[in-house]
């Protein structure tokens, strides 16, 4: 797999968590982390977006 879309998370929040929730999906999919780096790396831009 080396795509996902639709992912409803993205559309309850800003662009910038949007863009960022997709640029770590990428980089899930395609190898380049791993999934523990993925669920911290979208904790983090939620956290960002929620201005915590």
């Amino acid at each position: 797999m080396t795509s996902s879309a639709g992912t409803p998370l993205q559309d309850i929040s800003s662009d910038e968590f949007k863009q960022k929730s997709m640029e770590i999906h990428q980089q899930l999919l395609s190898g380049k982390i791993t999934p523990e780096q993925f669920a911290k790396d979208l904790d983090a831009a939620a956290a960002k977006a929620n201005g915590k």
